[in-house]
């Protein structure tokens, strides 16, 4: 599954010509932007026939998706501080595969998805083949995701954390 803007910067392309070499797996691609239609012309031109455009869903329409992916792919090329759709997949379970760069290696851990190198379609398809295919793996990072989530967006847990860099900050404006 990619959810997210459709845009030069998200990788998209990079993800799609990933999939022309995994024709054995289907990509739900949810989403819209300025790259879409060019994307859209690639597949059709190249005959990518395991890739399928939704169009955006939000809030309760993009719930089925992420309930029914085996795992989410962030392709992105440029710096994300800290993507949404990561913390999305995290808190439903689902493993991620992201892109080596900006805040994606923060949120993606070895227990919890794979990374691979902004750009590198053979690196992409490996990352994606060694998750895709291993029923136990998928299991574990996705036990590991929502374990991940629990703990990290807990709303009183992150008060807590917030509380105490504010009291830090306060104490050395005083010294």
């Amino acid at each position: 599954l990619y959810v997210g803007r459709i845009d030069p910067e998200k990788g998209v392309m990079t993800l799609v010509q990933a999939m022309q070499q995994l024709p054995q797996l289907r990509l739900v691609v949810v989403g819209d932007g300025i790259h879409l239609q060019d994307v859209v012309r690639w597949v059709r031109q190249n005959q990518v026939s395991n890739v399928e455009f939704v169009g955006p869903k939000w809030d309760s329409d993009l719930t089925p998706y992420l309930a029914g992916a085996r795992l989410v792919v962030v392709p992105s090329i440029w710096y994300e501080p800290s993507p949404m759709v990561v913390y999305q997949a995290l808190a439903t379970g689902k493993p991620v595969v992201g892109s080596n760069i900006g805040g994606i290696p923060d949120l993606v851990t070895e227990g919890t998805g794979r990374l691979f190198e902004p750009g590198n379609i053979s690196d992409l398809v490996q990352q994606i083949e060694a998750l895709a295919f291993d029923e136990t793996l998928l299991r574990s990072m996705g036990r590991s995701a929502r374990r991940w989530a629990e703990q990290n967006l807990n709303p009183d847990r992150y008060h807590q954390a917030l509380m105490q860099v504010y009291a830090g900050a306060f104490q050395e404006m005083a010294e």
